[in-house]
């Protein structure tokens, strides 16, 4: 006999919807990444130019001075990457873009020639911002690689603008950065939505017990930072392999998804819900003490109840209680105290919630043995 709820709720996923905003800084991990690419990239245009110097002669007198100043700069530059890498500023990739365009500026004015390849330069670091920095960081620098070339070429004495190479190099530059970047949004999106899969329960949609792993130990140091209290509770449905062995577990699938949609529907936009197994499911309640928090719970069982009032499955959901740090100081003795008081809640007739107390840990599941 399959039992037919009626229509899905339309969203069944995550009481609290975290979108975690890209922020380049010293803590974030392409921090690193960055600042070792730019590191090559500079040591691999200081060679470039080294090598240039050596097998060229610029035709403007002392342009081969001045390019030697400039390498030595750059040398310098490439130095404070290395030694200071671990203390620089977060506009650091940003002023060696720009100092990398006003040197590929001045060698291209150097050697009077228009169609000097060393314009590919301006794509080595446009490259390297548009795949590291957001995009309005990045988008300038385009601005100000077309403005430094058109001067570039401008000041060359008898000879016309190269109207049509300046705008193929410019918008080259433009359309490879373009195209960089939204490859790597388009990857980043994947990675996030591979990380919310691994994190999320397939059959509910609600967060998994490897997220609620996480989110514990997030909370936990929330509250310790700020002082604020933090509860969680323990929810399992009473009776539930009854509901398997009578109906079959197809009907039982959809009694989880109907419950973790009221769950959802009755929660807060600040509480977490997870499945943590079976028929059982985990509520963080942050900024919550345990006066509020059954509130809460008694809010998500009569809920349950009123749900499934109206047909032919009596379903019923137990509560457990507890809250941080007074009933555990750490993640897995807060879990114990709601479990105990979930246990409580079973021995007392099912379908009540329960807070864990003194009483309550007569009920508790004894600590592992070491």
């Amino acid at each position: 006999m399959l039992v037919q709820f009626g229509p899905d709720y339309a969203d069944t996923h995550h009481m609290r919807a975290r979108p975690r905003r890209q922020t380049l800084d010293r803590n974030s991990a392409d921090w690193g990444i960055m600042l070792r690419s730019l590191t090559a990239l500079w040591g691999l245009g200081g060679a470039s130019f080294i090598l240039v110097l050596l097998t060229n002669h610029p035709q403007s007198p002392g342009a081969k001075t001045v390019l030697w100043c400039i390498n030595i700069i750059g040398l310098a530059v490439l130095g404070l990457l290395v030694v200071a890498r671990d203390r620089l500023p977060t506009w650091t990739p940003d002023l060696c873009a720009y100092l990398l365009y006003l040197v590929v500026g001045g060698v291209i004015f150097a050697f009077q020639k228009p169609d000097s390849p060393f314009a590919f330069f301006y794509l080595w670091l446009s490259v390297h911002a548009f795949y590291f920095l957001p995009w309005r960081r990045a988008a300038p620098q385009v601005v100000f690689i077309a403005v430094d070339y058109a001067v570039s070429l401008a000041a060359m004495p008898g000879s016309s603008f190269p109207y049509m190479r300046w705008a193929i190099t410019v918008m080259t530059t433009a359309v490879i950065c373009t195209l960089v970047a939204l490859l790597k949004a388009r990857v980043d999106a994947l990675v996030t939505r591979l990380g919310e899969v691994a994190r999320t329960d397939a059959l509910t949609s609600l967060y998994n017990r490897r997220a609620y792993d996480e989110f514990v130990l997030v909370e936990i140091a929330r509250a310790d930072r700020t002082g604020k209290p933090l509860s969680l509770v323990i929810a399992d449905l009473d009776h539930f392999k009854w509901v398997n062995d009578r109906f079959g577990h197809p009907t039982g699938d959809a009694v989880l998804r109907r419950v973790a949609a009221q769950l959802v529907k009755t929660g807060r936009l600040t509480d977490v819900a997870a499945r943590l197994g079976g028929e059982e499911f985990a509520v963080l309640l942050p900024d919550t003490d345990t006066e509020s928090a059954l509130v809460v719970a008694e809010r998500m069982r009569t809920a349950i109840r009123t749900t499934f009032r109206d047909n032919p499955l009596p379903v019923t959901m137990s509560f457990g209680i507890a809250s941080y740090p007074d009933d555990g100081g750490d993640a897995e003795t807060l879990f114990r105290a709601a479990d105990g008081a979930l246990l409580a809640a079973k021995a007392a007739g099912r379908d009540q919630a329960v807070v864990f107390s003194r009483g309550v840990k007569r009920v508790l599941p004894a600590p592992p043995s070491m």
